[in-house]
């Protein structure tokens, strides 16, 4: 069985437990075949949930109707005066078979990409209801802090904006930073970051990534002395403060809406305001939304310049 249909049996729980460990370490190793899983957790959401009651006796009336069903199929060959032979497996030409697997590819032809678009769709729609609700704790978060949003360089990682808003009561212990995923395992507290942070380094990056999940935070600017400040109101309400992660390497816009039909991708952009907005652009204005001036992942130079980073990223 192939690792393609071993992640859907997974998915399905059609695994045993030796061969569903297998999948989950080899999704562990490849990341290509965990990126898999979650489309097809994406697409498994879209389907409904509810849970039918069987009719009454259905599986001894099913049995009935296909015995009568090839009860009278096979009177209808014994009794044809058509001259075709009676149906066998053997009867089977290589014409047949050709025919059958083109019809089977183009109907996969035709219901990929409409399952693909669907899917990319919902992940874009998730993102924005996701970066909705942390643009409304944000705000939240500012009314009561002077007009100041988290700090990222308070805690030295991006991905304690999370942490500020949850502890403070914004969001609800069930929110996830991911992006039309589920992800069920609880979240480190502030306190359990700073021991991490001092006793497992690499823990700490771990956690600190899962705790900005799917999304980059806004990481602050110099000024002049080299002082860092966290993001503000004042930076106007058209100013990205949160976005889809950028690539994993390379200049380029998010992987996380690269689909078949659009190669470039995109990334959905929080800002200020509240505003979310899809661009195929990772520039705000010239101003490239993941590196400063000096093209690095860090605190903006100076307040134009607009810095957003992975959660494990430091100011």
């Amino acid at each position: 069985m192939s690792q393609d249909c071993d992640i859907v049996g997974l998915m399905m729980g059609c695994l045993d437990e030796k061969e569903a460990a297998q999948i989950r370490k080899a999704m562990g190793s490849k990341p290509e075949l965990a990126q898999q899983a979650a489309q097809l957790q994406c697409l498994m959401d879209l389907m409904p949930r509810e849970s039918y009651s069987p009719p009454p006796q259905l599986a001894q009336r099913t049995i009935a109707r296909i015995e009568q069903a090839r009860l009278r199929n096979n009177a209808a060959i014994s009794t044809s005066r058509s001259g075709w032979p009676a149906w066998t497996v053997g009867s089977w030409r290589l014409a047949d078979l050709l025919a059958g697997t083109a019809i089977m590819g183009i109907a996969v032809l035709v219901a990929f990409p409409s399952i693909n678009k669907a899917w990319a769709n919902y992940r874009e729609v998730a993102c924005r209801q996701t970066l909705g609700t942390l643009g409304q704790a944000l705000n939240q978060y500012a009314n009561q802090h002077d007009d100041q949003f988290p700090h990222a360089g308070t805690h030295g990682y991006a991905g304690a904006y999370f942490v500020s808003l949850r502890e403070n009561g914004y969001l609800s212990d069930d929110f996830r930073t991911r992006c039309g995923t589920h992800d069920t395992t609880g979240y480190p507290a502030s306190s359990t970051m700073v021991q991490l942070r001092a006793a497992k380094p690499d823990e700490f990056r771990h956690q600190a990534r899962r705790l900005g999940g799917c999304y980059s935070y806004g990481l602050g600017h110099e000024n002049g002395d080299g002082i860092v400040f966290g993001p503000t109101r004042s930076l106007g309400d058209q100013t990205p403060i949160l976005a889809d992660n950028p690539p994993a390497s390379g200049i380029g816009n998010s992987d996380n809406h690269r689909v078949r039909g659009r190669n470039n991708g995109g990334q959905n952009v929080l800002r200020v305001g509240g505003d979310v907005q899809f661009m195929t652009e990772r520039n705000h204005g010239t101003d490239d939304i993941y590196l400063n001036r000096k093209n690095r992942v860090g605190a903006g130079i100076g307040s134009s310049d607009t810095v957003l980073g992975p959660g494990d990223t430091q100011p």
